[in-house]
């Protein structure tokens, strides 16, 4: 907490003690009507003390005539006054605060209320993972308090990283023509669980994958298709997206046949081997990722580059493969 926050709460708490609504309504209430974070019960229970010792003075005789009446009722037990009747009021009354507060501290501590809070204004703010709600909470909360919070957002099934999948997948594929592997990376990055990506992406096959492909082909590539050099542009912009060579190879050769009459007739696709995508390939690894050809450690940071540009594994190794038996050959030569 910042010293201005401490101020604004440690002033809210002094004027509202003596209306007649509750203090600590106010002080919740201030951290939703600001940018402030809860400040916890902690807080809560410090600002208090100073009003309880200011209260305590101000009511200090009838104080000092409660104690005197317990006191004599202890010594002769029949007596009642005043000040004993007072008290013995007072502590019926508190009995219930007191099994409130148990109940509470059972349900919910200081910081898992504020986290449990906080989760629920990022959601109605926007929809979560339990992965980003939990890598957002980590910053203001502890691991064991933001867990519990992730874990009552599920149970309330605010979060439902499932859904959310589906409906990632699904927006992704109509909307802006993912195939399978990009949205699977998407998804992780999400923060979404290995098993559930794999369960949220089962509708998604190979199938679906190439009339995704087929839908832009048909859109601003339909017309670079008849040109050889320009198709071979157009299978690189799909490789960057994430399609597999043979999804790109089977939507190429539909959309070549759906053309009108007097459109090259499809030629055989190359392999990832010999192809003209592959060429490409082995020209960005040579000229941006020479030096990292040298060891192990390095090639591994070159496939994880290759594959976040949306290369196929497969083809990343083959041209890496390529490329270093180009280098023995020249050793030995």
């Amino acid at each position: 907490m910042t010293d201005l926050h401490l101020m604004l709460l440690s002033a809210l708490q002094g004027l509202t003690e003596f209306l007649p609504v509750s203090s600590s309504g106010h002080l919740i209430l201030f951290s939703k009507f600001t940018t402030f974070p809860d400040q916890g019960l902690a807080f809560d229970v410090a600002v208090h003390v100073g009003s309880i010792i200011a209260v305590m003075i101000y009511f200090s005789e009838t104080i000092w005539e409660m104690l005197k009446g317990v006191a004599k009722t202890y010594f002769i037990p029949n007596l009642k006054t005043p000040g004993s009747k007072l008290a013995w009021l007072i502590v019926i009354g508190t009995i219930p605060a007191v099994i409130a507060g148990l109940f509470l501290v059972e349900n919910g501590t200081d910081e898992l209320r504020s986290a449990r809070e906080r989760a629920l204004d990022l959601l109605s703010a926007a929809e979560q993972t339990s992965g980003t709600l939990r890598q957002k909470l980590l910053r203001w909360y502890g691991e064991e308090a933001v867990e519990a919070a992730v874990l009552r957002m599920e149970e309330l099934e605010l979060i439902n990283d499932l859904d959310y999948g589906r409906r990632y997948a699904a927006d992704a594929v109509n909307l802006r023509g993912w195939p399978r592997r990009r949205i699977a990376m998407e998804l992780q990055k999400k923060g979404v669980p290995a098993e559930v990506i794999e369960e949220a992406l089962a509708d998604i096959t190979e199938e679906t994958e190439i009339e995704t492909a087929c839908r832009l082909l048909e859109g601003p590539y339909r017309g670079k298709l008849r040109d050889r050099k320009e198709r071979d542009k157009v299978k690189a912009a799909l490789q960057r997206r994430g399609f597999s060579y043979e999804v790109i190879r089977q939507a190429v050769s539909r959309t070549l046949e759906a053309l009108p009459e007097g459109g090259e007739t499809p030629e055989p696709e190359e392999t990832p081997e010999t192809g003209d995508g592959q060429e490409e390939l082995l020209a960005l690894i040579r000229k941006k990722y020479a030096k990292n050809m040298a060891d192990r450690a390095g090639m591994e940071k070159t496939i994880a580059a290759l594959y976040r540009r949306g290369y196929p594994l497969e083809a990343i190794k083959a041209a890496m493969n390529t490329i270093l038996e180009q280098e023995e050959n020249c050793r030995d030569d």
